[in-house]
């Protein structure tokens, strides 16, 4: 069976309380983390956008979006 190849998106939602400062730390951690990260089967991985929202009292919400290559 040959091996297929593709592309994709990892979507990654973070939700941390709001404190009044430095809200993003922990996402900017994550981020630093997961951008650039390679694996065996996997390539490329790298942050497309991000979405935020801090509609709620006490939280903010993070949605990372992520592209990645990989071999099935």
């Amino acid at each position: 069976m040959a091996a297929a190849r593709g592309s994709g998106r990892l979507l990654l939602h973070i939700v941390t309380e709001w404190t009044g400062e430095e809200p993003f730390s922990l996402t900017d951690k994550v981020v630093s983390a997961i951008d650039g990260l390679d694996g065996e089967t996997f390539d490329n991985v790298s942050l497309l956008s991000t979405y935020t929202n801090h509609d709620h009292e006490e939280l903010v919400e993070s949605i990372e979006e992520f592209g990645v290559r990989y071999l099935r």
